[in-house]
């Protein structure tokens, strides 16, 4: 098993949401792959911190994750950990510091043994001939592809600030659309070069997490997400805000709720049972993922930038201060 899938769980407890420190959805091209072809308890996907109501990894990021950018909990010395010098990064810098190693690993680091287990599963699976071999290597080279472009749509800075954080987000989320695109092709083609006991084999594969109980958990976790409070009061209490930043966050809030609504919608009543039309599924999802980022984005700047330095100091701590009431 690939040594990401032994240290998932681990760093997971320690996120927020889908962030891990400075970074969004750790592990992203390896979520893809187990909601591709093996499903939540599929080949190497079992996540011992996400139970089975969240169902497949890829489908348990949503809103959540936006308003966890927006109104993080972390704390300057929390970073620590993930910032590659330690807490002395903290104190020389309030802005951006290099993070750490063990982001650099939730990333991808070594791409090429990132890249290599879906396919070498994939090989076990449905024992292709010369033709169809050729067609997989075409896959492989563009899983390597997309692994790469996923590694480098890694932050290289922690922000400790909300703009910072949605604006990784964005990056984050970007790469991974451009990475589907990369494979969608190579992928159809292959699969299409396949036998129907070969497709029936390699749809199989994800079968035993396909119940219809599953599948009912599926929409409904990703339809939640779980369901998060805007903090008003907090708001209103620590930022002060003039009649003119009222509009602004009103509008930010509005943003907000539309960008809850709209992946609330997106999200599938079941999940499709061949590959390729999981991966439109996916590429589906990532797409109104990525316009709700940039909506909130929008409004999240426009307020950001008419903020004084103490209002934006009080704005990045609301998180921490609701963490510390709970």
């Amino acid at each position: 098993m690939h040594d990401g899938f032994r240290h998932f769980g681990h760093f997971r407890r320690f996120a927020l949401f889908g962030w891990v420190g400075p970074l969004f959805w750790p592990y992203a091209y390896s979520d893809i792959y187990c909601d591709i072809f093996w499903g939540y308890w599929g080949y190497g996907c079992a996540d011992p911190y996400w139970n089975t109501a969240y169902g497949d990894p890829f489908w348990g990021y949503g809103y959540s994750d936006i308003y966890g950018g927006l109104f993080s909990p972390f704390a300057f010395n929390d970073l620590a950990p993930y910032l590659a010098n330690g807490p002395s990064s903290v104190r020389r810098a309030r802005s951006n510091a290099a993070p750490s190693d063990a982001i650099a690993q939730m990333c991808g680091d070594d791409t090429r043994e990132v890249a290599g287990w879906p396919i070498d599963r994939i090989q076990q699976l449905v024992s292709p001939d010369d033709q169809q071999r050729m067609a997989l290597n075409d896959l492989a080279d563009a899983s390597m592809k997309a692994a790469q472009i996923i590694k480098a749509g890694c932050p290289t800075s922690v922000a400790f600030t909300p703009t910072g954080r949605l604006a990784a987000m964005q990056q984050r989320v970007e790469a991974m659309e451009q990475a589907v695109d990369v494979v969608r092709e190579p992928l159809d083609k292959f699969y299409g070069s396949l036998t129907d006991e070969q497709k029936a084999k390699l749809n199989s594969a994800n079968q035993p997490a396909q119940s219809d109980a599953r599948s009912r958990g599926l929409a409904q976790s990703c339809a939640k997400n779980p369901p998060t409070e805007w903090p008003e009061a907090r708001i209103e209490a620590t930022v002060r805000p003039t009649e003119e930043q009222q509009a602004k966050l009103k509008a930010l809030q509005g943003a907000a709720a539309q960008a809850a609504q709209q992946l609330a919608a997106s999200c599938p009543a079941e999940l499709p049972t061949t590959p390729p039309a999981r991966l439109a599924a996916i590429s589906k999802r990532l797409d109104v993922m990525l316009g709700a980022v940039k909506t909130v984005r929008g409004a999240l700047d426009d307020l950001y930038s008419g903020l004084s330095d103490e209002q934006k100091a009080q704005f990045n701590r609301i998180g921490q201060s609701r963490t510390a009431e709970r």
